[in-house]
């Protein structure tokens, strides 16, 4: 969906190849909305669309083989149900930058290290932060490991187990009633 960003991002390009042509944009996600095939034309009509690859929908190891080929993830959503994205999570497990918005909870995940953040809803800042990052080895390295300690930090499985686990007993502590119920189950 737009709000998500992805045609934010598309209408950057022009501004991107503008300075480089050494560069490929891939849209990992659901093609059959009818925004996806308005993005597919909009590419065309101006003449990007060899740059431009609107992959559908990729799971298990054909998705983690495209992050691990990337150098950087772009996400500049708006979305307003917009939580905690899973994908910029496999992104920061798979150690890249992220280019994205502040937006949710993305700052709190990613906090500053990894990420640039843009303007929501601003191609040119996209394009401007995309060749910073581009343009930059250094940077996209330090962001991708910083993102990918921060992943393993905070952000694995056992992590999250672990918060829940602390959360339950939190409020176990708080409510005593409850724990007598606890303790019988």
């Amino acid at each position: 969906m737009e709000s998500k960003g992805f045609f934010d991002l598309l209408r950057s390009v022009p501004h991107v190849l503008e300075q480089t042509t050494d560069v490929r944009f891939l849209f990992v996600g659901d093609t059959s909305f009818p925004e996806a095939e308005r993005a597919m034309e909009w590419a065309k009509d101006r003449s990007i669309d060899s740059y431009v690859e609107f992959l559908g929908i990729r799971t298990g190891d054909e998705k983690i083989r495209i992050f691990q080929e990337s150098d950087v993830f772009a996400f500049p959503t708006w979305y307003p149900l917009e939580g905690q994205p899973v994908a910029i999570l496999e992104a920061m497990a798979a150690g890249l930058p992220v280019l994205t918005t502040r937006h949710a909870t993305i700052p709190e995940v990613l906090g500053e290290d990894g990420a640039l953040y843009v303007n929501k809803r601003d191609p040119v800042d996209i394009a401007a932060k995309l060749l910073q990052l581009l343009e930059d080895d250094s940077l996209r390295e330090r962001m991708g490991q910083n993102n990918q300690i921060r992943f393993l930090r905070c952000h694995t499985a056992d992590k999250f187990a672990q918060g829940v686990v602390q959360v339950l007993r939190q409020a176990i502590s708080v409510q005593s009633p409850s724990v007598d119920c606890l303790e019988r189950l």
